[in-house]
C-alpha cells in the first residue's frame, strides 16, 4: 500500500488464527473507524497470513506473504493489535507475528485491544504490554480497549460512525475505541518527528 504523506498510516492486526474468529470483525470495525477519521488503514488477518512458529520461515509461500506485509510495516505510523483471549493469554499467532516484525515498529505507537467471548479480555492486554516492547522498541500508548461478550456485538462492522440503534453495551465499547484511537493518532503524529541521537552520541 502506498502511503499518502498527508495521512497517518495505521496497520490493524487481527490476532485470531481461526477463520471465523471474532477478532476479525473488531479489526475490521477499527479499520473503518480509522478511515472515517481520514487515516489510511490496512487490516491484516493472521488466519490468512498464517505466520509460522519462530524460526520456521524458509517456506517460499510464507516469505511471499510476509514480504507484502513487511513493505507496509516499513511505512506505518502506528499499529493496532487485536488479540483474542486464549486460555488467559494473548494469541500465539500475535507472538509469531511480532517475532518477524524486527525493528520496523521502533519508536512507533501501538494500541492493544483484547477480545473475549465472555467477561474477559484484559489478559491479552497485560501479555502484550509485558512481553513485546523491549527488543522491537515500539511504544505502547496509555490507552487500550477490552471487548467482552464479543459474539453479541459489532454484527455490522461497516457501521463505524452512527450510534443510533446499537445496544448500550456496544455503544460504550465504540466510544472507548474512539477515545483510544484519539490517543493512538496523537502519538503517531508526535512520534513521526522523533529524531534520536546516533549511536555513540551523548
Amino acid at each position: 500500500m502506498a502511503k499518502d504523506t498527508e495521512q497517518p498510516f495505521i496497520m490493524v492486526v487481527s490476532g485470531s488464527t481461526q477463520k471465523e474468529g471474532q477478532s476479525h470483525k473488531i479489526a475490521g470495525y477499527i479499520g473503518n473507524c480509522l478511515k472515517g477519521r481520514g487515516a489510511s488503514a490496512r487490516v491484516v488477518n493472521l488466519h490468512e497470513l498464517n505466520p509460522p512458529y519462530f524460526g520456521h520461515h524458509q517456506d517460499p509461500a510464507w516469505q511471499a506473504r510476509w514480504r507484502a506485509v513487511e513493505e507496509d510495516l516499513a511505512k506505518v505510523d502506528g499499529l493496532v493489535l487485536v488479540s483474542p483471549e486464549y486460555n488467559g493469554s494473548a494469541s500465539p499467532g500475535l507472538y509469531s507475528f511480532m517475532y518477524y516484525v524486527g525493528d520496523h515498529l521502533a519508536h512507533k505507537p501501538v494500541l492493544p485491544v483484547g477480545v473475549s467471548a465472555g467477561r474477559g479480555g484484559a489478559y491479552p492486554l497485560a501479555n502484550l504490554r509485558q512481553n513485546g516492547f523491549k527488543d522491537p522498541g515500539y511504544v505502547m500508548v496509555p490507552a487500550d480497549v477490552i471487548v467482552s461478550h464479543v459474539h453479541r456485538l459489532f454484527d455490522d462492522v461497516a457501521a463505524a460512525g452512527p450510534l443510533a440503534g446499537v445496544s448500550e453495551e456496544e455503544r460504550e465499547v465504540r466510544l472507548r475505541i474512539e477515545r483510544a484511537l484519539d490517543v493512538l493518532l496523537a502519538y503517531a503524529a508526535a512520534l513521526a518527528g522523533l529524531k534520536l541521537p546516533e549511536e555513540g552520541q551523548a
